[in-house]
């Protein structure tokens, strides 16, 4: 028997029992496109948050502090008190520098003495989170706008995170900001550059106006940066954080002494920048034989794939059970075809039909049910996926957050849809096509 005969005689047959053949189809519909979806959701999430993660340019750069690290929930890393750390310095940055696969070594000092900011010809204000960082380290960010600080510049400058640009309205020409100037308050019975310390024998009301008082600062924007993790923070040359930090004090004897609280203290982190991604876990693995603690992008990325791998997997097997499921309606829909066709079966093994033939007509009429099942499942899947990202995009745009786009199901998740539904309805098939070929004993 031609394969043509084979195929019209199996979508006949299908055609006699519509409701049946259309219920079984829809089993075989929500399988498939459930499989589709969940595997999209799962797959796709995950390869538009690394990609988010992998586009900021910090994902070579390991952070370094002072005490070791243990690991946290997503990358939320919690330093150890009782892990005796080493001093962040000029010799620790030296030190990381000579490392293997190490392109720099940057020092980081959080500055604390800034309360607020606004910027020349906007009313907002904003507060002011700030890093100080050596002019000569680029590992820190990279630029949209304008230019680094110059070498051992102290000047009072600053360089934005993109994130203020976004805020005043500028985040697609943050140049307009380059030049312009930003005026800082400080925290009350601030002694750093700029301060009027109160002169010995200052009266108890000049000495409270003082310490209840701020001090006003003026720095010029000198760049703004690209979009990336650092979005909410200002930078400032290194050599200008000293004088900030350098607290100034009157002796009894009417001496005013300067003490530079970083080279006290030492840095509050270390920013290393490796020679390309590939080379984050070596250099971490090295830093914390040195005593130090190390976190980096590249730690929460492999977070955010263990966690998806497990996703995937329990998404996976939900897929996977409904689409036994719908083949075990096969078998019970194949089965009663086969006695309700007893007749028509004996009458073809009487006119010389054999059982390889009739076992073929009821696979094919799986396969049919499972090639239709599955193209309709995947396209519902599609739509479905689709309309959940819209929605996922949707909420994140309400709350204020950049928009995650996941993308459409792949080709390939796509087959595979079809050929896993098609194969499940096969294989549910042998057993009722081998019943059908044993039917009649000739």
């Amino acid at each position: 028997m031609r394969l043509r005969d084979l195929v019209r005689i199996s979508l006949r047959d299908i055609g006699r029992q519509p409701v049946r053949s259309a219920l079984t189809v829809l089993a075989l519909v929500i399988s498939s496109s459930l499989f589709v979806t969940l595997m999209t959701l799962g797959l796709e999430t995950r390869s538009a948050i690394v990609e988010q993660l992998a586009k900021d340019t910090t994902v070579n750069s390991i952070a370094v502090t002072s005490t070791r690290t243990t690991g946290g929930a997503y990358g939320g890393n919690v330093q150890l008190a009782d892990e005796a750390g080493g001093r962040l310095d000029d010799a620790a940055v030296a030190a990381l520098g000579r490392l293997a696969g190490v392109k720099s070594a940057s020092p980081v000092v959080n500055v604390w003495q800034f309360a607020e900011f606004s910027v020349s010809g906007y009313d907002r204000r904003f507060v002011a989170r700030t890093n100080a960082v050596d002019p000569a380290g680029s590992s820190i960010f990279s630029l949209q706008a304008g230019n680094r600080f110059s070498a051992g510049s102290s000047a009072p400058q600053v360089i934005m995170g993109h994130g203020y640009a976004e805020a005043l309205g500028l985040g697609s020409d943050p140049a307009v900001l380059v030049g312009r100037t930003i005026d800082i308050t400080t925290l009350n019975n601030y002694r750093g550059h700029g301060a009027a310390v109160p002169a010995p024998g200052a009266s108890a009301a000049e000495q409270k106006a003082f310490v209840n008082g701020s001090t006003k600062l003026i720095a010029e924007i000198v760049g703004v940066t690209k979009p990336a993790g650092n979005d909410n923070l200002l930078f400032i040359p290194l050599s200008w954080a000293h004088r900030i930090a350098s607290t100034q004090i009157v002796n009894a004897d009417g001496r005013t002494v300067t003490e530079d609280a970083i080279t006290r203290d030492g840095y509050t982190s270390i920013a290393v920048q490796t020679s390309d991604s590939t080379r984050v876990r070596p250099v971490t693995t090295a830093i914390e034989a040195l005593g130090f603690g190390a976190t980096s992008k590249q730690a929460q990325i492999d977070q955010i794939n263990q966690l998806s791998t497990v996703m995937w997997i329990v998404l996976g097997s939900i897929a996977v059970i409904s689409m036994v499921s719908a083949a075990l309606g096969i078998v019970n829909t194949m089965l009663m075809t086969v006695s309700e066709q007893r007749y028509a079966i004996g009458v073809w093994r009487a006119c010389g039909a054999t059982r390889s033939v009739i076992a073929s007509l009821f696979l094919l009429q799986t396969a049919v049910l499972g090639v239709v099942g599955g193209i309709a499942g995947t396209g519902v899947g599609m739509l479905v996926s689709g309309y959940v990202s819209d929605r996922i995009a949707q909420l994140l745009r309400d709350q204020g957050l950049s928009a995650l786009t996941i993308g459409g199901a792949s080709p390939t998740s796509l087959v595979a849809a079809v050929a896993l539904t098609t194969l499940l309805a096969v294989l549910a098939g042998l057993y009722p096509a081998y019943r059908a070929a044993r039917y009649i004993e000739v």
